[in-house]
């Protein structure tokens, strides 16, 4: 109401200068009438959506804790997934069985429900690592096949010792099946050996 101090909030309503009246307007509003009311629910069932749509997951009993996808082990659904607590950082949701999962500063207080919830159409991150005999012109048909799969290659590296070339590639993919389908098409290509999704701290796997 305009006043940094009670005491002279209160020193106005002795004087006259304000009605007691406009106080008790302030402190107990008039409730919403039903058209306000739908207005409301709707700008709060929109803003669930769009946060679902964002993160691609639910966390239990919560509605607005900030959700990351650990980069350690990039989940995608179709995996099984935990969460974890971090600190300012919200949840942290990592595949079930990371190898970050057995650090013995984690207490099972740090540990959280969360499930898939992601938007059709949205897609996830994932680190692959490709291990092939290393021939001629192996780069573009690896990069041939994904774009005809209609996978997004978001960045490559590309490295080669003697006759065994390395490719990593960040695509992106719409959940675990949509990836076990582009490494069944990557694994056809002549000359590729291994391929495997990428974990920080314990290599391909």
């Amino acid at each position: 109401m305009g006043y940094s101090e009670l005491d002279k909030l209160l020193a106005a309503v002795g004087r006259g200068d304000v009605t007691h009246m406009k106080v008790v307007a302030r402190v107990t509003p008039e409730p919403e009438s039903p058209a306000e009311k739908i207005l409301s629910k709707g700008k709060e069932i929109y803003e669930t959506i769009l946060r679902r749509s964002t993160s691609g997951v639910r966390v239990a009993g919560e509605d607005n804790l900030m959700v990351s996808f650990a980069r350690c082990c990039q989940p995608i659904p179709g995996d099984g997934i935990v969460g974890i607590i971090t600190r300012g950082r919200g949840v942290s949701v990592h595949r079930a069985g990371c190898s970050n999962l057995n650090d013995p500063n984690l207490g099972p207080e740090r540990l959280i429900d969360v499930s898939w919830d992601s938007a059709p159409g949205q897609t996830f991150m994932v680190k692959l690592i490709i291990l092939a005999q290393d021939r001629k012109n192996l780069l573009m048909d690896i990069s041939n096949t994904i774009s005809n799969t209609n996978t997004n290659i978001a960045s490559g590296e590309f490295s080669a010792e003697d006759d065994l070339a390395k490719v990593t590639l960040v695509v992106e993919v719409r959940n675990l099946n949509n990836l076990e389908k582009l490494l069944k098409i990557l694994g056809k290509i002549r000359g590729v050996q291994t391929i495997e999704r990428f974990q920080l701290g314990r290599g391909p796997g």
